[in-house]
């Protein structure tokens, strides 16, 4: 009886673990123009600077600007 109890736990454990290991991504919906940007292909140096600063960021990273589309924009 204590087996039939053990193994009936470890059972639904294992049930309950598998079930809650699923997906649950949305498909995401994108616009003419995002896709339009995820298509275009351009050099992967970025600049970031202002007129205010004496400091000027350059980023020179392959791939960079792929990344940079990839991040979620809040509407």
């Amino acid at each position: 009886m204590k087996r039939f109890i053990l193994t009936t736990g470890v059972l639904a454990f294992l049930s309950i673990l598998i079930y809650s290991c699923g997906t649950t991504k949305e498909s995401i919906v994108l616009s003419d123009a995002e896709k339009e940007a995820f298509n275009r292909v351009e050099n992967d140096t970025v600049t970031i600077a202002s007129e205010d600063s004496e400091y000027e960021i350059i980023i020179i990273d392959p791939g960079f600007n792929q990344w940079l589309l990839t991040i979620p924009k809040q509407p």
